[in-house]
């Protein structure tokens, strides 16, 4: 996401900065993912459903490269556009993220559920279920 926005500003030609910028991408996650593996930190199941995943999204997207570079040989801005197109779509869905954290962190019960990806807490709820889990204290009053 960020070499091939680079690989075109210094003046290289659109699809092959995107290889490039795959190839970078194919050795910096492979070796992370070994790092993973040597951890014990992979889920199989999730591998399984992501790796299809992406698997389809990156055939459907060189496809879809292919048969504009063979409809429009010389026509090198759309690629341009793709890519700027997924690099807007990226900096509009983390800063959909900041907005959801930063909305979250005014309450505590909104943000814990925010970390975990569940809907917020009703927060007279949250402080109503609190105040009958404390213990209460037993002290002995005097009255004189």
């Amino acid at each position: 996401l960020i070499f091939s926005p680079f690989f075109v500003v210094v003046g290289m030609d659109p699809s092959i900065a995107v290889g490039t910028s795959s190839s970078c991408v194919l050795f910096t996650s492979s070796s992370t993912t070994m790092q993973y593996a040597f951890t014990d930190r992979i889920v199989p199941s999730l591998s399984l459903i992501y790796g299809s995943v992406v698997l389809a999204a990156s055939s459907t997207g060189t496809v879809l490269v292919h048969r504009l570079r063979e409809r429009f040989p010389l026509r090198k801005s759309f690629i341009t556009f793709i890519v700027a197109g997924s690099l807007a779509l990226s900096a509009v869905l983390v800063l959909a993220k900041l907005a959801t954290l930063v909305q979250a962190s005014a309450s505590p019960a909104a943000a814990a559920a925010a970390a975990v990806g569940t809907p917020p807490v009703d927060e007279g709820a949250a402080s109503a279920l609190q105040a009958a889990r404390r213990p209460r204290s037993r002290a002995i009053v005097r009255r004189g």
